[in-house]
């Protein structure tokens, strides 16, 4: 073991290098403060990417039709590919690993209600797109379902924005 020797001669070395042993501790606190830094940081990052995505459905793929990149047939290139009903059934019957299959159709338009109106995106989807992006209903009403989509009833869910545009109370 170190003898009382050993630990005056440290001592001696340490008065005499006041610079060389204050900069080295530095060096070293530095180091460790930046590794801690960068840790929360990664920390943060990782948190804040799950709680943006946390909620949607895991091992998922979204399917968009794209554009043409080659005529073809007489066609122009650069055609526009739209994916039918055809398409989704076709997913669902094919892919037995498919549970969830929903389709999304975009659309702008004007939303009335007696004196009040709005202009906004309007999206047709299925009932399991409510699954599929982690979607949480929040105040009174609910999501559409399978009745809605076989009796093709006129419903619709609205955010708060357009709720308070709408309906003023």
């Amino acid at each position: 073991m170190f003898e009382l020797d050993n630990w005056m001669e440290i001592f001696l070395i340490i008065r005499k290098n006041k610079l060389k042993t204050f900069l080295t501790g530095f060096a070293v606190f530095w180091g460790i403060f930046m590794l801690i830094i960068l840790l929360a940081a990664g920390n943060g990052f990782k948190n804040g990417v799950m709680s943006l995505f946390g909620n949607r459905a895991k091992n998922r793929i979204d399917v968009y039709g794209g554009r043409t990149s080659m005529p073809y047939q007489g066609l122009p290139n650069n055609r526009r590919i739209r994916l039918e009903q055809k398409d989704i059934d076709w997913i669902d019957f094919q892919v037995p690993e498919s549970d969830l299959v929903s389709a999304r159709i975009t659309n702008r338009s004007r939303v009335t209600y007696e004196m009040e109106f709005s202009d906004c995106r309007l999206d047709g989807v299925y009932p399991e797109y409510v699954v599929l992006n982690g979607i949480k209903m929040i105040g009174n009403g609910r999501f559409i379902n399978k009745i809605d989509m076989q009796e093709k009833r006129k419903v619709a869910v609205i955010n708060k924005r357009l709720n308070a545009v709408l309906f003023k109370e």
